[in-house]
Formats: C-alpha cells, sequence, structure tokens
C-alpha cells in the first residue's frame, strides 16, 4: 500500500492544516468508497493455491513455526477456498508470519493479521495487513485444518464486509483510517504493550516491530485508557494530535486538492501560473501537463518527473505555484491527482455469528480498489499579447495613523507604490521626492526602495521623513520606477513615474504651526499714602501695580523692579520684588518700593522685569522699562528749608485712604484679575487718553499742594 510519511508529534502542528480551503476550481473524484462486498472471481477457483505474501513478512509462513494444523499457512483450500470465491478476507497468518496455535490447543494473536482477498483489477488476490479496530473484542483470526476460523474449539463463519465498528464514533473513525494509511512518528519510551521502544522510530508497515506500533497508535483511538497504552498515548497521539488530524481531513473531501490558473490570455514563450493547494503533505501528487511544460516556482514543494511532493513538514492548507511555458500559441492543461487519506479508502470485515454479534474484531485495511483520487485541472490559454508597459500609482498617508494631515512638526509618511507590468524576479528601485503643492518645486526630502518582482505586479513600501519647517503645507510624493541599467548616464532607466500634484491620493498636508502668546507687562506706580504720583520730599512707600498677560497658569513667576533716575537714566539702588503664582494668563500684581531721603525733587520711574520661578534668575520672559512712561513716574517734591527731617528717618507716609483692590480667590495677596492698563504693551483696552488723564491728575495735585505751602 502506499503510505504518507508526516512529521514528529511536536512538530505536526506545523503542518497539520487549518481549516481546508475550496477556492472555486475543478476537483472530481475519480472513484469513491464502498462498504458493500467485494466481488469474487467471475470464474469461482476450483484449485486450492498459494496467497501472495503481505508486504514485509518474516518468517517462512508456507511452513507454520508454530506446529499449527494448518502446515502451510499461504494455502488457500476449503473453507478458505469458499470465502474467497465469494468475495471475502481471507486470514493467513498473524504479524510475525505464524499461526498463532501452541501445542496445548490454546491461540494467541499477534495483530495486525495477514489477509488475502480477490481483487479484479490486479485478476486475482491481494494480500494485505488488517489491523483491529476495538482493542476489547477477541480477534478470531485461528484456522483450523478445514480451513475455517476457530475460537477455543468454536467454529466461527468467515469474514464478511460490514460497515465501520459502530462501537466508534464518526471522528475515531476517522482517526484510525488516518492511521493506517500514513507512516507516523514513534517516541523513545513505552510501545502501547508493556514494553518499550529504544530510539525514536515510526509506525507503518516495514516491521513487524513497526506495524506493532501502528495498532497500538489505533488503539489510542478506541480504548487510550488501557494501563499498557496510557504513557504511550499520551507521547505519541495526544488530542492536539488527533485534532490536527481532523483538521487536515477535513469535511469535504473535495477540498484537499485544488487548482487554478489565469483567466487572461498569457504571451506565448511566458509563463502562465497555475496555484496548487492541498493538505496532501507528503504525499505524491501525479502532475499531467499537455501543450506545455510545468516547473515549481514557488511554495513548499518538489517536482520530480511526475511526481508532486509536498514538504511533509509545510504549513497547511500548502499552495504551490507551477509556472507552465508554451513557445507558440494554443492551450496547455495542467492535471493533478491525488489520493486523500480518508475513510473511503478502507474496507472493514468481521467474522459475525449473528446480527449486531460483537465477540470478534472489526478489521481495517487499506483497499486499493476503494481508494479515492482526487483530481484538480486548469488550461492556460497562449497567445499573441500586447505587451503593457510597467506602470505605478502611490498612496502617501501619516504612519502614525494612516491619515493624510500630519502635525505642525513633521512626522513620517509612507507612500505605498502599487505596480504592475513587471518582470517577475526582476530587481527594481521605486526613488520618490516630496514636493510643494503649491508650486511644484522640490523639498529635497527623498527616498527609495529596491525590491526584487515577485510577480508581475505587486506593491513596495517607501518612507519619507517630513522635519519640523513645513507647517501649514501640502506635500506630494512624486514617485519613479527605475531599473538598473549600467549603459544610462545615471546608472538607470526610469520606466515608469506617477507625478501628479493634483493627486489626493499622494498629498499630505502640515498642520499650521500653534500660535504663540507672548508674556507681556506694563505697571503703573503710585504713592502708597494717598494713590497719585507725587511723593513727599522726605521720601515714603510706592506701589508699582504690574499689569501681566499670557502667563502659564500654575507656573510660579518673580517680578523685580528698581527705581531709575529718569532725568540721568541711573539707578537709584531702591529695589522690590515679589513672587507668585498666576491663576488665570491675566491678572495684575502689587511690588512695593521704599524711597528714603535724599531724592528730593527728582522723578522716579519703576523699571520691572519678570521672571520664571522663585528668583530673578536667567532671562526675563518679560520686561517693562520706559523713561518717557507717565504711568511708571512718581515725583519726589523739593524739600524746603523749613521740612524738618530727622536724620536716617525718613518721614513714614501717611496710610492709604483709598480702598485697596481685594485678592480673588485662588490668587495670593497683591496679586488681582481686575483690568490695568500695561503701559509700553499693545493691549487690549488701553489707551493714550488714559495715560495723559493720569498725567493731568498728577499735575493737578502737584500744583494744589505748592499753592497750599505757599498760603
Amino acid at each position: 500500500m502506499t503510505s504518507t510519511t508526516v512529521g514528529h508529534p511536536s512538530r505536526l502542528a506545523s503542518w497539520l492544516g487549518a481549516a481546508l480551503l475550496a477556492l472555486g476550481i475543478l476537483v472530481v473524484p475519480l472513484a469513491t468508497a464502498t462498504s458493500a462486498q467485494a466481488e469474487g472471481p467471475a470464474s469461482p477457483v476450483v484449485e486450492a493455491f498459494d496467497a501472495p505474501l503481505c508486504e514485509n513478512t518474516v518468517g517462512t509462513p508456507a511452513v507454520d513455526a508454530d506446529g499449527g494444523p494448518v502446515a502451510n499457512l499461504l494455502g488457500v483450500f476449503g473453507q478458505r477456498l469458499t470465502d474467497y470465491n465469494a468475495g471475502k478476507p481471507v486470514i493467513l497468518y498473524t504479524n510475525s508470519g505464524r499461526s498463532g496455535w501452541t501445542s496445548s490447543g490454546s491461540q494467541y494473536s499477534a495483530n495486525p493479521l495477514c489477509a488475502t482477498r480477490y481483487v479484479a483489477e490486479a485478476g486475482g488476490p491481494v494480500s494485505s495487513w488488517i489491523y483491529c479496530t476495538y482493542d476489547r473484542a477477541s480477534t478470531c483470526g485461528w484456522t483450523n485444518a478445514e480451513g475455517k476460523l476457530e475460537r477455543q474449539g468454536v467454529v466461527l463463519p468467515g469474514l464478511d464486509y460490514v460497515d465501520p465498528d459502530p462501537r466508534l464514533t464518526a471522528e475515531q473513525r476517522k482517526l484510525q483510517a488516518y492511521i493506517i494509511q500514513n507512516d507516523l512518528p514513534v517516541l523513545a519510551g513505552p510501545n502501547g504493550t508493556g514494553g518499550t521502544v529504544a530510539t525514536d522510530t515510526v509506525a507503518n508497515n516495514a516491521t513487524p516491530t513497526s506495524r506493532q506500533l501502528r495498532q497500538n497508535l489505533v488503539h489510542c483511538i478506541d480504548n487510550p485508557e488501557r494501563s499498557s497504552g496510557v504513557a504511550f498515548c499520551a507521547a505519541n497521539m495526544s488530542p492536539a494530535t488527533q485534532q490536527r488530524i481532523l483538521e487536515i481531513i477535513g469535511s469535504d473531501t473535495a477540498s484537499l486538492l485544488t487548482a487554478s490558473g489565469p483567466a487572461a490570455t498569457v504571451a506565448a514563450g511566458a509563463a502562465g501560473e497555475v496555484v496548487v493547494t492541498t493538505t496532501l503533505a507528503g504525499s505524491p501528487l501525479q502532475v499531467s501537463v499537455t501543450g506545455g511544460t510545468a516547473t515549481v516556482c514557488g511554495g513548499p514543494a518538489t517536482l520530480t518527473g511526475s511526481a508532486l511532493v509536498v514538504a511533509p513538514d509545510a504549513e497547511l492548507p500548502a499552495e504551490i505555484t507551477l509556472c507552465v511555458t508554451r513557445p507558440d500559441t494554443g492551450t496547455a492543461s495542467v492535471e493533478v491527482t491525488g489520493a486523500p487519506p480518508v475513510i473511503e479508502n478502507i474496507g472493514f470485515a468481521q467474522s459475525s455469528r449473528f446480527a449486531g454479534d460483537t465477540l470478534c474484531q472489526v478489521f481495517s485495511a487499506v483497499e486499493s480498489e476503494r481508494r479515492t483520487t482526487l483530481q484538480a485541472q486548469a488550461t492556460i490559454a497562449f497567445g499573441e499579447v500586447r505587451v503593457q508597459e510597467p506602470s505605478i500609482g502611490t498612496s502617501l498617508v501619516d504612519l502614525s495613523d494612516g491619515d493624510r494631515v500630519l502635525p505642525w512638526n513633521g512626522g513620517t509618511v509612507v507612500d505605498t507604490v502599487e505596480y504592475q507590468n513587471v518582470t517577475p524576479g526582476a530587481s527594481y528601485t521605486v526613488f520618490g521626492e516630496l514636493m510643494h503643492q503649491h508650486d511644484g518645486s522640490g523639498t529635497g526630502i527623498s527616498a527609495q526602495a529596491e525590491f526584487t518582482a515577485a510577480a508581475s505586479s505587486g506593491a513596495v513600501d517607501v518612507t519619507f521623513v517630513i522635519p519640523a519647517g513645513y507647517a501649514g503645507t501640502a506635500l506630494v510624493a512624486f514617485e519613479q520606477l527605475r531599473v538598473r541599467n549600467p549603459e544610462a548616464a545615471a546608472g538607470w532607466d526610469t520606466i515608469a513615474v506617477h507625478e501628479d500634484l493634483a493627486d489626493a491620493a499622494q498629498t499630505v498636508t502640515i498642520e499650521a504651526a500653534p500660535t504663540t502668546r507672548v508674556p507681556l507687562i506694563g505697571t503703573s506706580l503710585t504713592d502708597a499714602a494717598d494713590g497719585d504720583r507725587v511723593v513727599a520730599g522726605a521720601g515714603g512707600a510706592v506701589i508699582d501695580t504690574v499689569a501681566y498677560r499670557n502667563l502659564a497658569p500654575g507656573v510660579e513667576v518673580t517680578v523685580t523692579g528698581e527705581l531709575v533716575n529718569r532725568a540721568s537714566g541711573a539707578g537709584t539702588g531702591i529695589t522690590g520684588a515679589t513672587t507668585f503664582t498666576p491663576a488665570a494668563p491675566n491678572g495684575s500684581v502689587d511690588v512695593r518700593f521704599v524711597i528714603p531721603a535724599g531724592h528730593d525733587g527728582r522723578d522716579l520711574v519703576a523699571f520691572e522685569r519678570l521672571y520664571t520661578g522663585p528668583t530673578a534668575s536667567g532671562d526675563p520672559i518679560a520686561a517693562h522699562e520706559d523713561l518717557a512712561d507717565a504711568a511708571q513716574t512718581v515725583r519726589v517734591e523739593k524739600l524746603t528749608s523749613t521740612t524738618p527731617i530727622t536724620p536716617g528717618h525718613p518721614a513714614q507716609p501717611s496710610p492709604p485712604t483709598g480702598p485697596t483692590p481685594a485678592a480673588q480667590p485662588g490668587q495670593p495677596a497683591g496679586q488681582h484679575t481686575g483690568e490695568l492698563p500695561l503701559t509700553g504693551g499693545a493691549l487690549p483696552g488701553i489707551g493714550l487718553g488714559v495715560a495723559g488723564a493720569l498725567l493731568v491728575a498728577s499735575a493737578a495735585v502737584l500744583l494744589r499742594r505748592r499753592a497750599r505751602r505757599l498760603r
């Protein structure tokens, strides 16, 4: 019989296929199995004859080593001959080439057994190994001198063809059928019958030991819990392995082998591709090509002569590509045939005394006349085909999220370039540059990708990195498909381009840069005593209300200031500072200065600077330093000879008479949210009229004070 080699159980998952795939091609079962009894010879055989040996038989069955009642175990005589002429299988001998008879008259069995039957296609007897399918039934395989089956002195009827053992589920029957049709690996360790396997080996029909291992694997399906088989079955026929076998067998026989060819006409002399999809790994498939020649040009398989063999460890279902050529116009047809290891290939037989009798085994055997053969066909038309020039099309997207909008500071984009009508196996380069959409000028942002075409059409990605500096622009990918040409000046020929400024699929837009709001400050300096801008000649306290805009809420800042002599622009050394954390972007805060004696008759201007953090370190983030700003200026009165001054003790300013703005919730003391004029800054709501009014009011107050002193 024909065996299929599979991988080691630990590697079984890599090739025992997942769900089998039907691809809509022509798949014809050439022969279907039947459970009906086989036909005997048209002319019954009259004379006894010797049956052929089963494959790889050991010993000499023609001379029974057990000395049983049938000296020549190959002899077909008596009841054996009657059963043979009736088309029934005839049991000949045990796995060891003996009868199984002992001098005490008892019997032993060594499964599988060798049986012969009439096969019309062979024109005579064919012998094959038959395997027990139910471990808890008797073998019933011993023959007496009359050629009849006998068990413990009770004569039994010969084997009759029956349906698969009804004590097993449909899945169990499929699994057993698979085991007896395929070479399966067995690990070193327990052998399933109380002995051991010294080294890793294979269960098949090659030797008595390998046949016994196959029989034990069969019993892993119907009786895995028997004491001698638990460890053996766990190692060699686990539930996971059984599930993979069921997947490779599938439920639709037609889907185990399919083939499909090209729909379009192929140029004479070129290669047309036929894709063969199959789960029949390791089992030779026969390939017949009429009108052309075929080679394997893709997939895990080899083609030697007409035998196509899928690698035993291939992932299933495997896709094999056959490249079919024909030098002239016409057609080429490809036919692929194979025999799947399905239950329909198996014949089942049992010695049964009455309907439903379960005393004896139901034997199973691969019978070539039952074998199901699958046929898959594909046809390729070869003719005059207009040569189509290579072409490309592109799709440019943001790599991070797949859209066509990038952040203002740049990012990475990928252009998927689809190509058509190239030569399979040839090497190409796609070169691209990003262009300004508004004027078509280049950006200098370029990239390229090299590839070898697996087919005449496909796709390749080209990746571009867009740096900062392109905010608010739209960029278009221009792509060229090049092929190497050492004789060309550039070293290549450009065979296809896609350069279209209006193509939305080639275009990405970079967002506009966010607007940065610059921190600003403006100040209003007043006498702490009465809120005007005239300070007593002996000195006093002044308050500079610093209005700010565009600060970051929650970030601590520090305002520092110094009073500067307006006439000379020199600093006075009179400083003030406050640190605060703004609750909102806009607001105001007070900075207090104390003017000592010695500055009478001078105009002093507050210069303010704003720093990030609790100290005045680093560069200021805003400043207001304007000698001409009246709102930042106070005048210290000129002292007269009648004004008493205690040396070292300047006159103290009187308490403020006007209300002090209250701090808002979340604001530190001295910090305000009201609208205050920001002098020196272009801020909303601040006009030159306000500054002028303040200057007139300050002058009026100064004149009234001088008038009172003159009286």
